[in-house]
């Protein structure tokens, strides 16, 4: 998430596929929807699915969108996450 004074201007979501079940998430559902067995051996434990990356609309256009993507991919890194699958919407 991004703050701003304490304020928060942005968020995004990420699901480790390992850890769907855990959440009450149907694993066959987002594997199918994603086709994440093209990624082989490297799923479940390995990849993760993105969603709701928001940012206030006032706040657009100034790279905060941009950090917390660098933020995810930093930590996605370190979690061992090989393939990440955004899910967006236009």
């Amino acid at each position: 998430m991004a703050l701003n004074h304490n304020e928060l201007v942005g968020t995004i979501r990420c699901n480790y596929t390992k850890n769907l079940e855990l959440e009450n998430l149907d694993l066959d559902y987002y594997a199918k929807q994603y086709q994440m067995e093209k990624v082989g051996d490297a799923h479940p434990l390995y990849t993760s699915i993105t969603g709701r990356f928001m940012v206030q609309s006032n706040f657009r256009g100034n790279g905060i969108g941009l950090k917390i993507i660098q933020a995810l991919y930093k930590q996605q890194l370190l979690d061992g996450i090989k393939f990440d699958f955004i899910d967006a919407e236009a």
